[in-house]
């Protein structure tokens, strides 16, 4: 394991966790808009 393609690897997982934050930012605005519509 190089340090490279350690960087490589924490490069990737930010690059995931960015993604999954928005989707889970959409899913929240879905969600609530579905509630909204509800009331």
């Amino acid at each position: 394991m190089t340090i490279s393609s350690r960087f490589d690897d924490l490069i990737h997982d930010s690059r995931c966790l960015a993604w999954l934050k928005n989707e889970w930012l959409k899913y929240n605005r879905f969600t609530r808009l579905k509630m909204l519509e509800k009331q």
